[in-house]
């Protein structure tokens, strides 16, 4: 019996460190050091919502392990999944906005890409994987939301219209 109690201590002193590592690190952030850290590298969390680290210390089990790689990278192997938070200290805001907007698309199911504001049928090849979009949110020059006085409004209140630095545009929206 003391066997298992010494067990739960040591565990207890586990957690109680990865958890004080996870929090060093996002202290990072609320400090300012960092403007964001990339989850899985995607996901933005910003200072403001950190509730997604809360979750992430729910997740912590005896088996999991937390480590420090080049000082701007935090790798969490939990029972289910392998972590990485990855700090940042320079962002744009509409690479920060895009990020946002395909992680809403990948929870609702998909990303349309649209040929233009005025295409109203859809295509099998216009219905993209989200996940294939996020490395091009570092190449964002302008994004624009659809006017309520345009007149393609109902058809296109929730798509953006994305202009990159090459000087070609793509209208994304929720699907």
């Amino acid at each position: 019996m003391e066997r298992i109690y010494e067990n739960e201590m040591e565990f207890g002193k586990k957690l109680v460190k990865m958890e004080s590592q996870i929090c060093d690190f996002v202290n990072r952030l609320e400090e300012g050091e960092y403007k964001v850290i990339l989850y899985n590298g995607q996901t933005p969390i910003l200072a403001d919502d950190l509730g997604l680290v809360e979750f992430i210390i729910d997740a912590l089990i005896e088996e999991s392990t937390v480590e420090l790689k080049d000082n701007d990278c935090l790798v969490i192997h939990t029972e289910n999944e392998i972590i990485e938070l990855k700090g940042r200290k320079r962002m744009s805001n509409g690479e920060i906005f895009a990020r946002k907007y395909l992680d809403e698309c990948e929870y609702t199911g998909s990303l349309i890409v649209k040929d233009s504001l005025e295409q109203m049928e859809l295509r099998e090849d216009n219905i993209k994987d989200s996940k294939d979009y996020y490395r091009k949110c570092k190449s964002i020059a302008s994004i624009r939301i659809v006017p309520e006085d345009d007149k393609n409004y109902a058809m296109n209140w929730d798509a953006i219209i994305i202009g990159f630095r090459s000087g070609s545009n793509e209208i994304w929206q929720r699907g």
